[in-house]
């Protein structure tokens, strides 16, 4: 199976971007769980919209508006890694 296209995943690279960070951070599991959750389970229309993302990441150590302000500045690396 093909991987989609890029233009098909819009959120595909800043999510990976944030999984990266908080992979450093040392809770990845820990904010990948609800944050996947979000996402795949079907439940939240636009989750990518509002604050689902804000709330599904309370709890997990990391402060989701801060993570997306770190992330866009690392892109070049944080895309090396991944």
């Amino acid at each position: 199976m093909e991987p989609l296209p890029l233009e098909n995943q819009p959120h595909i690279g800043w999510l990976t971007r944030d999984a990266q960070l908080s992979v450093e951070a040392e809770v990845g599991m820990t904010f990948l769980d609800p944050v996947t959750r979000l996402i795949w389970s079907g439940t939240v229309e636009k989750w990518h919209e509002g604050e689902h993302l804000l709330n599904a990441a309370t709890g997990t150590g990391l402060n989701f508006s801060s993570l997306r302000i770190q992330a866009d500045p690392e892109a070049e690396r944080l895309e090396a890694i991944i």
